[in-house]
């Protein structure tokens, strides 16, 4: 208020906010308003009188608190308009703005730094770090460390949002500042690791590659293998095939963690085209840990989802440069073929056929901390993901009955009668966990052939009907058909038998499978192999219902072919709808019962 003061007193009209002469009362009131800044024009532009204006602004400074707050407020609301201008004018006049935080409005305790990243506005950031930078007042100044601390804060959140414009601000960050790459911001992670979660593919590609760049720079191999399985899960593969490699042993034993973490496995099973590379990057260095490593959690959690996904190349080749590895026992005593086992991956439990005989007696024989066995093992429920891709509880309970014949193959006869610790054999195990899973294969098959029955009891039912109530009638005299000798006359006949015949045997097998005692070890060839012929012969008596109805529609309507045509078209219409709902059902249970099987026991020895 003191400056106002004395502009008033240099233009002659201190006293004259109350005077009673409008022209000086008027040039008094415009002397206020040219010497506020916006932000203070904006509380008075609306007064008359220089007196209201006076007073107003007299009220307003008396108030610190208040005079803070409103500044602030101001100055936020010109960055979310994106107004540069009005922002210099504000720094200008008031610097302290530049530190100030937001208790109150907004986001509570951001700087203007932060809120202006979060509102997406590159130039007024560009404006905010050049005035860090360039800033002459030492109550205002910022130590470098204290301005590293906060451009590195500040870049945490530019990466944790995409877009073209948040690219900029992370370039106008990070301009001259390359060391804030590799510097931990709040969430406690790199930069390079936040933008994983902005979701933008042009933000992920951004960072990482000048984040690896600047690693070459500094040749910190170890820290740039840590980022490779974030640029596996956003397949940006081209990044690895040129990552500098790990310095010593202690870095091979991180990058391996990193590199075959969960995601990391199971991106090497679906992709093929830099698999290869990573894969010759990882054996070297899995040759050099030693068998004290390999229980650490960076070696262990490799082996133990290499064995959970099923990625038996990684198994393979790693076991191949390092033996000690196929002796890798996890914190329950289980072995890769246990955990092969339990996570139901037969490409694994495959390869015990390829170790030779010294070793499969040696890992048959093996039990866990809770004194299961392999057989014990296979009799506990399976993994949700199996479950997930099976189709119905018969045929997902199939692939469990073969999983314990298949174990029980692998061990010796003797080892069926083994108890565990709670005096469980592997049949009790077996029998008490799936128990609700035969309950459920049982409705399903059971609902399947009561409706199935019913569609071939009226297949048979019209079929028999239609024999004797031939098209185009029958000779009074002689009682033979009238189009006996015509070709679909004849096509009529034959399907109409066979649609009978093949209706009644799925109807009779259909009724077998519902008088069926429902067994466990019945879903494993039994009852599907019933199953699979009373759905064959099911579709056969209904193509050949619908081509027998095709071949009487074309005796009765001759030589109508815009008719007939439409009508055969129409027809064909539930043939192809029952083999497109049935026919994967049908080719599913005809591969997993009478297929090659899903083990191999003639694998070669693929430890040379």
């Amino acid at each position: 208020m003191h400056g106002k003061e004395s502009y008033l007193v240099a233009k002659g009209l201190w006293g004259e906010t109350d005077a009673s002469d409008p022209k000086k009362a008027a040039a008094a009131l415009y002397a206020i308003q040219v010497s506020c800044s916006p932000a203070m024009l904006k509380k008075i532009i609306r007064m008359t009188t220089a007196q209201d204006a006076w007073y107003e602004l007299e009220s307003y400074f008396g108030d610190p608190a208040l005079v803070e707050r409103d500044l602030a407020l101001t100055f936020f609301k010109a960055i979310i308009k994106d107004d540069v201008t009005e922002i210099n004018d504000l720094l200008d006049h008031h610097p302290q703005l530049l530190n100030t935080r937001m208790l109150t409005i907004y986001i509570p305790g951001f700087r203007p730094i932060d809120f202006a990243i979060l509102c997406g506005r590159s130039k007024i950031l560009e404006t905010l770090v050049s005035r860090f930078s360039n800033n002459d007042d030492d109550q205002q100044k910022w130590s470098d460390e204290e301005l590293k601390l906060m451009v590195s804060n500040a870049l945490c959140y530019a990466v944790l949002d995409g877009g073209e414009e948040m690219i900029n601000i992370f370039d106008c960050l990070t301009r001259g500042r390359d060391g804030l790459l590799t510097e931990k911001g709040p969430t406690g992670g790199y930069p390079v690791w936040n933008a994983g979660y902005s979701g933008c593919k042009d933000m992920i590609t951004h960072v990482y590659s000048r984040t690896i760049n600047k690693l070459r720079q500094d040749g910190d191999g170890a820290e740039a293998a840590r980022i490779i399985i974030y640029a596996i899960r956003f397949n940006l593969h081209g990044l690895i095939v040129n990552q500098p490699k790990p310095p010593n042993d202690a870095d091979v034993r991180i990058f391996i963690s990193e590199q075959l973490g969960i995601k990391g496995l199971y991106d090497l099973k679906v992709r093929h085209g830099y698999n290869q590379t990573i894969l010759e990057m990882l054996t070297p260095m899995m040759a050099t840990v030693d068998y004290n490593y390999i229980r650490d959690d960076e070696i262990k959690n490799v082996i133990i989802n290499a064995v959970k996904f099923g990625i038996t190349n990684v198994l393979v080749e790693l076991i191949r440069v390092n033996p000690d590895i196929l002796m890798f026992i996890d914190d329950m005593r289980r072995n890769i073929f246990l955990l092969a086992v339990i996570h139901r991956q037969e490409k694994v439990l495959s390869l015990i056929y390829g170790i030779g005989a010294l070793r499969k007696v040696h890992f048959r024989s093996t039990c866990d901390k809770d004194g299961n066995n392999m057989l014990h093992l296979a009799g506990n429920s399976p993994p949700q993901r199996l479950i997930d891709d099976i189709q119905g509880p018969a045929l997902l309970l199939q692939r469990e009955l073969q999983w314990f014949e298949e174990v029980a193959y692998v061990l010796e006869p003797v080892n069926r009668a083994i108890k565990n610790w709670d005096g469980k054999t592997a049949d009790d195990l077996f029998e008490e966990n799936h128990r609700e899973m035969v309950n459920q294969a049982e409705k399903w098959m059971k609902a399947i052939a009561q409706s199935s029955t019913v569609v071939g009891a009226l297949i048979i039912t019209v079929m028999f009907a239609a024999l004797f109530t031939v098209s185009g009638g029958k000779n009074q005299d002689t009682g033979i058909p009238l189009f006996l000798h015509k070709k679909a006359f004849k096509v009529f006949i034959l399907s109409d038998a066979i649609a009978l015949t093949a209706s009644s045997t799925s109807v009779l097998i259909f009724l077998g499978i519902l008088t069926s005692r429902y067994s466990a070890k019945d879903f494993l060839t039994s009852l599907p192999t019933k199953f699979m012929i009373a759905l064959f012969f099911l579709f056969i008596s209904i193509a050949t219902m619908m081509i027998a109805f095709c071949s009487a529609t074309t005796m009765i309507l001759k030589g109508q072919l815009s008719i007939v045509v439409p009508i055969i078209v129409l027809a064909s219409i539930p043939v192809a709808f029952f083999l497109w709902m049935q026919s994967p059902v049908l080719v599913t249970t005809f591969w997993s019962t009478y297929g090659p099987g899903i083990f191999d026991r003639k694998m070669k020895n693929w430890l040379i």
